[in-house]
């Protein structure tokens, strides 16, 4: 069975699931009030330059300022081997063009590059970056050479860039170049509105749900598309007719399409600290500011022959689920795993194969790093867009994020020790 991609759409708020073999591995979420930014560009003013840091903060019209830092405010043509001081590249109450490349969380604003882009169904357009590139997950050579110089053919009279994705193998050079054209028509409009524009003001807000799906859900295995709304529907099948491809689009009514997939049921488990696995093991996910630690115990699995083997079994089904947990909960940064303790190098070497394999699904880019002295996996991922806990969850007003709260003994000894005082 191949991916299903199903949108619940209401005013309120439109979520994106995307299903594969009837299991959930990827949710998007867009609410009215657009919280979303990741990809946006605005038009910012810098406020404060922070030499010691070699970062600055950026107004662009929201709560906390934009962090700007050096390597993201050097542009295509400066020399990348010498790394400048910030205060070299801008300066207070400057107006500047930004992109958003990092979520807001709780203590921090979004972090933001000077180097701009426009992401579109078969291609990226690079704004005045002159570099071409071929997504890495081609690994045909021929075929990279071919899209190279497709690229290179394209962007001969441009200062901008142009980076081929992946979904771009298997269609016509014409298809590439007609949506790198709209790329171009696109920046024309963006960079005569922001002219216009006062600043910080929001230049272009990188969503909608047809773009997406279209841009980036819609891949070669895709066996159908569900929605609940008549006019998405129709969107999507004009773009299908202007586009000349074929995807099964099906329409639901809300009680239908809760009915066959229940998205609210499947988001508050996708919430949950305790995942259970189908062999009866369970994964603990706690989340920190400064990274995400995941543990694996064996619950009410208890294997068939002998130990060793009990714990590979466990071991490997837990790669792969947490592989999935990373991707549906959007997990980013710092991730430790702590398998269960294997003795043996071969079995180790198993379990990291299965989890790098686990990972190379995603579109996410994540590197395991390999096991600690303690027996610890490292991997990094990087952070795309806010974790699904930043966006249907807030911080405990009573434990405030810790999630413990002091016992019922430990209450009444301290409701004793204050009324002690009080009679005093």
């Amino acid at each position: 069975m191949a991916k299903e991609i199903v949108v619940q759409h209401h005013w309120e708020e439109t979520v994106i699931a995307v299903f594969d073999d009837g299991v959930l591995i990827e949710l998007y979420n867009e609410r009215a009030d657009g919280k979303r930014l990741c990809g946006s560009i605005f038009k910012g003013v810098v406020k404060d330059v922070l030499p010691g840091m070699q970062a600055a903060f950026v107004d662009i019209g929201l709560e906390k300022n934009a962090f700007l830092y050096v390597d993201d405010a050097i542009d295509a043509h400066y020399d990348q081997d010498i790394v400048p001081n910030i205060s070299h590249l801008v300066k207070s109450g400057q107006e500047i063009l930004v992109q958003v490349t990092k979520e807001a969380n709780s203590l921090k604003g979004v972090r933001v590059s000077r180097r701009l882009s426009l992401a579109g169904r078969y291609a990226v357009l690079m704004i005045d970056d002159p570099h071409i590139g071929v997504s890495r997950k081609i690994t045909d050579e021929i075929k990279r050479e071919e899209l190279l110089h497709l690229a290179e053919k394209i962007s001969a009279d441009s200062p901008h860039g142009i980076i081929i994705r992946t979904i771009a193998k298997n269609v016509e050079a014409e298809q590439i170049a007609t949506d790198l054209a709209k790329l171009q028509e696109d920046w024309t409009q963006l960079e005569r509105k922001s002219h216009k524009i006062t600043a910080p003001a929001l230049v272009y807000h990188d969503f909608s749900v047809i773009n997406c799906i279209v841009r980036d859900l819609l891949e070669q295995d895709v066996s159908r598309i569900v929605v609940n709304d008549y006019q998405v529907y129709e969107e999507l099948r004009e773009f299908f007719r202007e586009n000349n491809v074929n995807y099964p689009l099906r329409l639901l009514e809300d009680d239908q399409l809760k009915a066959q997939y229940n998205l609210t049921a499947e988001i508050e488990r996708a919430l949950k600290r305790r995942v259970w696995l189908k062999n009866g093991g369970f994964l603990v996910i706690d989340q920190t500011e400064a990274m995400t630690v995941i543990d694996v115990n064996t619950g009410k699995f208890v294997g068939k022959n002998n130990l060793q083997e009990t714990i590979v079994q466990m071991n490997c089904e837990a790669a792969i689920e947490i592989a999935r947990q990373l991707q549906l909960r959007s997990i980013g940064g710092i991730i430790i795993v702590d398998f269960i303790d294997m003795q043996r190098e071969a079995d180790k070497a198993l379990i990291l194969a299965k989890l790098d394999e686990a990972l190379k699904k995603g579109k996410v880019k994540s590197t395991i790093q390999g096991l600690t002295q303690l027996g610890l996996v490292e991997i990094t991922r990087k952070k795309t867009r806010s974790p699904l806990s930043g966006i249907y969850e807030q911080e405990c007003p009573y434990c405030h994020g810790k999630g413990r709260l002091l016992s019922e003994e430990t209450l009444v000894l301290k409701i004793v020790a204050n009324l002690r005082e009080i009679a005093e």
